[in-house]
């Protein structure tokens, strides 16, 4: 946290529990003791001027069932929400109604879209499953696998949403069975200034 105030940083995600493997399920006094670590977490980071956002992978011991809990049972003035639209649609959530339930909790995006929307228990518990050396894409750049972003960005413009965005891309081939440079767009704009320039 320091050392982002020292560069100027004003924004901070961060995956709020290690893998779900080897560590879930989580009971509920589990999820309130991350809650409440969070908690802290954003009361340094909002005292010194950075905005921490939960960012949650699809492989965490914060999974689908308790989500949610773990978001609402943050102060929303200190803990935000960094939505990766990737991340979100396989670990089971709908993109859409997800970000209108938290639009005002969400303070940057990670736009990645994904063929992979809605995994089974038995691969999202799985030891990890993003860098198994199967040769599977879980991301894919924005709008190149679904069409979850068009809706994402008809929701963005209805909230006239001004968090701060992040793309991904890569040159990795379908059949390579490992990343190869991946290249990472860092778009320091707010969302509402992408849609206008695409109208």
């Amino acid at each position: 946290m320091d050392t982002i105030v020292k560069f100027g940083g004003t924004y901070m995600n961060t995956c709020p529990t290690q893998n779900y493997f080897g560590t879930g399920p989580l009971s509920r006094e589990e999820v309130q003791n991350c809650a409440k670590v969070m908690n802290e977490i954003g009361l340094y980071a909002t005292d010194h001027g950075v905005k921490i956002g939960l960012h949650n992978e699809f492989f965490c011991a914060i999974n689908l069932p308790n989500h949610r809990e773990l978001i609402e049972s943050t102060d929303p003035k200190l803990v935000h929400y960094c939505i990766d639209t990737a991340q979100i649609a396989i670990l089971g959530e709908d993109l859409l109604t997800f970000y209108e339930d938290y639009h005002d909790r969400i303070s940057t995006f990670h736009l990645k879209d994904t063929a992979s929307a809605g995994q089974p228990d038995s691969v999202r518990y799985a030891q990890d499953p993003e860098i198994a050396d199967d040769g599977h894409r879980w991301f894919w750049e924005p709008a190149r696998a679904s069409s979850i972003l068009r809706g994402c960005t008809a929701c963005s413009r209805s909230t006239r949403s001004k968090a701060g965005c992040r793309s991904n891309t890569t040159d990795r081939p379908i059949s390579s069975p490992r990343w190869r440079s991946p290249g990472i767009i860092s778009i320091r704009i707010c969302a509402r200034s992408t849609i206008d320039r695409k109208e």
